[in-house]
């Protein structure tokens, strides 16, 4: 049970989660949890009457523990908990959308130090009083306090995931609100397009389904995906299927700025036909163009992203245009960004 100076809090000896060692120092945080499991004070609501058991109490919160997951209080101190042998427990690590091989290297090379819970499909979660919670992937209908979270992957219905992260405003790689910003791949151009120096390209738009018709070859992109997919060439007349976006054809070599960290590369883009992708055979590292690397650090600072994939049209004429930014972009094609995308990853973990 857990002691105060001059009282007891209520509990039987046999709670699990609390040390019996008497403490005359609540105020100083010695009511050691023997487990990682948070357990609730009884009652709740007479935490608050505790004096000793304040806002000011290192380790406790005394907030509303009644709106808690299961009741249980909460650490102020997120991560690494104090046990009753006066040792620190692990933190906890979601990864959303990596592939196992992946995420094996990360174990590995994180240690003990660390529990990791991964998902391949968004997880549920939950937001509660500013702490995340994941669904245990072993004990359904159990949920579990995560301190940060990798997320890493582009899912159908992924916007309301990434807003919740957004909201919870913890750790987060990349950059949660960054994130969101870029997501959908219109309203995600249209900011982009604000920081870009290479913003150049005349653009249209239609809303749902309408003709639209051009005299140039053009470029219509729909949809919410960033996997260079949903487009097609035209010219002359064109009905759209859903909201679209349009630009102008450029006639040029496709490249990709790609940067994890303080790390980058130029990819030169190819395809067989008009559409270039990373994934094509022929895509391979070339020389770094300075003032597109320079326009991609500033997109990337303005977004926050510790990692970012950035699209560029190099014109026949040497001009040169931002056509998107991808805010997960693609790291296992080339074993090289691998490598430098799962060193950073657990770097920024262990920070």
């Amino acid at each position: 049970m857990v002691y105060a100076p001059d009282r007891k809090s209520g509990h039987p000896g046999s709670l699990p989660g609390f040390s019996t060692l008497k403490t005359a120092g609540c105020p100083n945080g010695k009511g050691f949890l023997c487990k990682r499991k948070l357990y609730k004070f009884e009652p709740c609501t007479g935490l608050k009457n505790f004096p000793w058991c304040n806002g000011s109490t290192p380790g406790f919160d005394p907030g509303n523990c009644g709106s808690n997951p299961c009741g249980k209080t909460r650490l102020a101190n997120k991560g690494w908990a104090i046990n009753k042998n006066n040792r620190m427990d692990k933190k906890r690590i979601l990864i959303v959308g990596l592939e196992e091989p992946e995420v094996q290297v990360i174990k590995q090379t994180l240690g003990f130090g660390f529990l990791v819970v991964h998902y391949d499909v968004l997880p549920t979660v939950q937001l509660v009083e500013g702490d995340l919670f994941i669904e245990s992937p072993t004990v359904p209908g159990k949920f579990l306090l995560v301190d940060k979270v990798i997320f890493h992957g582009i899912f159908k219905d992924d916007v309301d995931f990434i807003t919740l992260l957004a909201l919870w405003n913890g750790s987060c790689l990349p950059n949660a609100i960054g994130m969101m910003d870029l997501r959908q791949r219109i309203p995600g151009l249209a900011r982009a397009l604000q920081v870009s120096r290479f913003s150049g390209i005349k653009r249209g738009m239609v809303i749902g389904t309408q003709e639209y018709s051009s005299s140039a070859e053009v470029v219509a992109k729909w949809g919410v995906w960033h996997c260079g997919e949903d487009k097609a060439k035209f010219s002359g007349a064109w009905q759209s299927t859903e909201t679209s976006v349009i630009e102008e054809f450029i006639d040029g070599e496709a490249v990709r700025i790609m940067m994890v960290g303080d790390r980058h590369w130029q990819i030169k883009l190819t395809g067989d036909t008009w559409l270039k992708s990373i994934h094509n055979e022929g895509s391979a590292e070339m020389a770094v163009d300075n003032e597109l690397l320079e326009d991609a650090r500033k997109i990337a600072r303005h977004f926050k992203l510790e990692t970012i994939g950035i699209d560029y049209m190099v014109g026949t004429n040497g001009e040169r245009y931002m056509l998107e930014v991808n805010h997960i972009p693609n790291v296992t094609v080339f074993p090289f960004i691998n490598k430098a995308f799962m060193e950073f990853a657990v770097d920024w973990a262990n920070k």
